[in-house]
């Protein structure tokens, strides 16, 4: 799920590995299935679509349940929300000082 929703968020090119290592919050996740995962749970854990569980752990291993899920994805719509308040604050600075915006 982490996966999905960082390739959402950041692109389809996102590399992970730059995430893997220092910084991670989550003891549990370098060490699950050779830590595949851990760049995109750490990644989501940077922009604030997981926080983990209450003992510090991420438990990649769980299944995702239907209510963490809705979780993570409205977390992430979120993120997205606010990348598109700052395009449309960038495109209406620039109406207002009179630069043209192209209509498609």
């Amino acid at each position: 799920m982490a996966t999905i929703i960082v390739k959402m968020v950041k692109g389809s090119d996102f590399n992970a590995d730059s995430y893997k290592g220092e910084g991670n919050p989550f003891p549990d996740t370098a060490a699950y299935q050779g830590g595949w995962a851990e760049g995109y749970i750490n990644a989501c854990a940077q922009l604030g679509v997981v926080k983990g569980y209450g003992d510090g752990t991420f438990q990649p291993g769980n299944p995702v349940t239907a209510a963490e899920a809705l979780t993570m994805v409205l977390n992430a719509l979120k993120v997205v929300g606010k990348e598109i308040g700052k395009v449309r604050v960038v495109i209406n600075g620039a109406g207002a000082a009179g630069i043209s915006i192209g209509r498609h």
